[in-house]
């Protein structure tokens, strides 16, 4: 059955500077993890999390970047992203397909980070944290509302790949983040439970 009201979800990106590396690639360049978590902002009084895999055409979609690299290490210095990139694809032949109903161009963050308290990531109400407004854009530079669009079958999955670049003397960084999302026009049953025995 077709879910009656649509609902808002917001992925939240945490930026952690101070993370281990992944990988180091080349000379002066690593890679690092992206902290994630998909947050349902439909009642924004009362945020709560969300499964990738629940996601449901009409839905709406929005993204923020969010510096977590303060909540163990409060003295260090803000960074500037470089370079910030989204792709999304689909698993099994990594072709090109965006779920929404018009498909963004490019991707802008703020230029200016602004001080909000973040519901994943936050450790009280009270406790704001660097943050970035991540813009889906059409051509021409015209903001882009992120609303998933209808299935062709009961459901279809997207890989979402983003790639963020910091310039950090005497290396490139750069944070990754790759989950596959479901997006369905069907509330579909979760799995039965699996025996102990």
């Amino acid at each position: 059955m077709h879910r009656p009201t649509p609902r808002t979800y917001r992925l939240a990106l945490g930026i952690n500077l101070d993370a281990a590396p992944i990988l180091q690639t080349r000379w002066r360049e690593r890679y690092f993890p992206l902290d994630n978590a998909l947050v349902d902002i439909t009642d924004e009084a009362a945020p709560h999390p969300a499964w990738f895999t629940k996601l449901h055409a009409g839905d709406h979609f929005s993204i923020r970047l969010v510096d977590i690299t303060s909540i163990l290490s409060p003295n260090q210095p803000p960074f500037f992203p470089a370079l910030l990139d989204l792709f999304f694809t689909a698993p099994r032949t990594g072709e090109a397909r965006s779920p929404f109903t018009e498909p963004p161009a490019r991707w802008t963050l703020a230029q200016r980070a602004t001080p909000r308290w973040s519901p994943v990531y936050s450790r009280s109400t009270r406790h704001e944290l660097s943050t970035w407004e991540i813009r889906a854009e059409a051509e021409g530079g015209l903001p882009i509302d992120l609303t998933f669009a209808e299935v062709e079958a009961p459901f279809e999955a997207f890989q979402l790949s983003v790639m963020l670049r910091v310039e950090r003397e005497p290396y490139t960084d750069y944070f990754v983040f790759d989950p596959e999302m479901i997006v369905s026009d069907i509330d579909v049953p979760p799995l039965p439970e699996a025996d102990d025995d």
